[in-house]
Parts: structure tokens; sequence; C-alpha cells
């Protein structure tokens, strides 16, 4: 018997991008997701949507979790899967599944049928405004990039900007006299950003090398050393190198990382929570609030770093 689920997983994607906007990255998450449930069910034997809704019940269903979190944690490199991953792979089946449904491809609604992981909720990794000082000011050693890198670190802090906006930004998306940039987020969604002083400054001198070695007909404003678009990778390459110069910061942190440092930075100085939500194109406020624990966090630290009664650390034994 043929598979019969890759069509309509097709389907499905086209649907998503179609009705729900999803950009590329999401729809690549969830071709991969549901293609590894799609492994999972012909391993039991389910390869079309008849067996599917026939057999597919509480036993087999906890046969396919435990195949799936034993397939996650061999492709981990620790070993451990976070609740996370888990629990946004059952909730892209659960959509799948509705998605049959709702096409009547099945009639009954096992998306009930699925657990609903608990998410660990982790607190932001960001660096204290002392380190980003460190980070943007520090310059690669003969490096030809150096311009084109402190620009781009520049906007990702000074903005916000995930690292999949920086990347897919083109050089018409600046205004740089009034200060501004054109984003398109999640769900392609388009937003304007102010930009810093210091981006703008730094925008401006690489822009001025960048139109001088970029074709006309190339439209992406950050550039690569092929003269084409640089990737979310190759930025995470750039960042890692940068902080691993740094002397005051041990702690490696991802792209994502300068973007809760910006708004952790602007909450921390008296931001309102709603203006931080606007500038991060957060559709919820509850995401945005998280960072709202960093910032209590770090006030607990300082308290128990600086109080008179704090209790001793305890003597290393020798």
């Amino acid at each position: 018997m043929s598979d019969a689920f890759p069509p309509l997983i097709e389907e499905f994607c086209t649907y998503l991008h179609g009705q729900k906007n999803y950009s590329s990255e999401t729809l690549r998450a969830y071709r991969n997701d549901l293609n590894e449930w799609r492994v999972l069910w012909a391993d039991q034997g389910i390869q079309d949507c008849s067996s599917l809704e026939s057999r597919w019940k509480s036993a087999l269903i906890r046969e396919a979790m435990a195949a799936l979190l034993s397939r996650d944690r061999k492709r981990g490199e620790t070993g451990v899967v976070s609740r996370t991953t888990v629990a946004r792979e059952v909730a892209t089946l659960r959509s799948f599944l509705r998605f049959l449904r709702r096409t009547e491809r099945i009639q009954k609604d096992i998306a009930t049928l699925l657990p609903t992981p608990k998410i660990d909720v982790k607190t932001p990794r960001f660096l204290k405004p002392e380190s980003m000082a460190e980070l943007l000011e520090d310059a690669a050693p003969d490096s030809s990039h150096e311009t084109r890198d402190r620009a781009l670190f520049e906007l990702m802090y000074g903005s916000g900007l995930r690292v999949s906006e920086a990347v897919n930004l083109d050089r018409e998306s600046l205004d740089l006299e009034n200060g501004w940039v054109r984003v398109v987020g999640k769900g392609n969604k388009e937003r304007r950003v102010p930009m810093t002083p210091a981006a703008v400054s730094a925008l401006e001198s690489y822009c001025e090398q960048r139109d001088r070695a970029a074709s006309d007909r190339e439209r992406a404003l950050f550039l690569n050393k092929n003269q084409e678009r640089i990737t979310t990778r190759g930025v995470r390459y750039l960042l890692k190198a940068r902080i691993e110069r740094m002397e005051n910061e041990t702690k490696l942190i991802s792209p994502h990382g300068l973007r809760h440092s910006f708004a952790t930075h602007l909450l921390a100085n008296g931001a309102d929570l709603r203006a931080i939500q606007e500038l991060l194109g957060h559709a919820e406020l509850s995401t945005t609030s998280r960072y709202t624990q960093v910032d209590l966090k770090a006030i607990r630290d300082e308290y128990l770093k600086l109080h008179p009664l704090r209790k001793p650390e305890p003597k290393k034994s020798e």
C-alpha cells in the first residue's frame, strides 16, 4: 500500500500559507514534524486516513509518543528532549488532524486523544548592558566585513529584530533619513520599527560600502562574501565568534539573545510593556510579559549579592 499522507501534508501546508499567511520557515518546521509522524505511522502499518481513523487509538498513540521521544533524544546533542520540542510536535499533529476532519478525510476528532505536554517556561538569556556595549564595540581582527557586522548587530539589538527578520531585510527596507526600518515578521506581518542613532550611523557606513560592491539587481541588505544574502546560520557563526573574543562574558547566547537583551534593557529602564510588545511584533502581551520575570530575577540576584544580611557562601573544602 502506498503512503497517502505526503500529498495531504503538502495540501495542509498550502492551506497554512494561503489562509494563515505562515512564513516559509514555519512551513518547513510543520513539514518536518509531520513527516516524523508519518514515519511513525508507517511503522505501525498506518498509511492512509481510513487506517489512521480506525486504528490510531490510545495504545498506538502512546507507542508513537515513546518512539518520537526516542528519536528526538538520539538527534539531540545532550540526549535530553525539551518539553517545548515535544509540545510543538504534538501541536503540529493536532492542527493536521483537525484539518483532515475539516476537509472530511476523517470523521472522528482524533486530535482530542492527543496528550498536552507541559511546556518548560525558560527565562530568556540576555547580555548585560556593559557586555552588549563590548560586543558592539568589538572588532574582528583582519575582518573585511567588520562594517557589515557592526551594522548588523547594532540593528538587531537596537531594534529587537529576530535573526530571520534581519537576514530577510532588503536595501529598500531602510529609511535612514528618518531612522525607521520596515520589518516582515512571523505570519508575514509587516511592522515599522525605529532605529537607534548608533544603528543608523553604522548602517550608513555599511550601505556606502555595500552599494559600491553589490550588483544593482541585488535586493538583500546584508550580504556575505559572495555578495549574496547572508543566512541565519552565517549570523550565528559571526555572533559566536564575537562573543568568544569578549573578556567579560563567558556564556554563549544565540542571535535571539540580542532580541532578549533589547526587551530586557528597555523594561529595566521603564519602557511600557505594550510598547515593547509592538516593537517586538508579538501578537499576545503574554509573550512579552515573560521579560518581567527576567527583570525581577535580576533585581533578586542583585539583592542577594549586596544585602548586608545575605547568607555567606559556604567555604570550599580543601
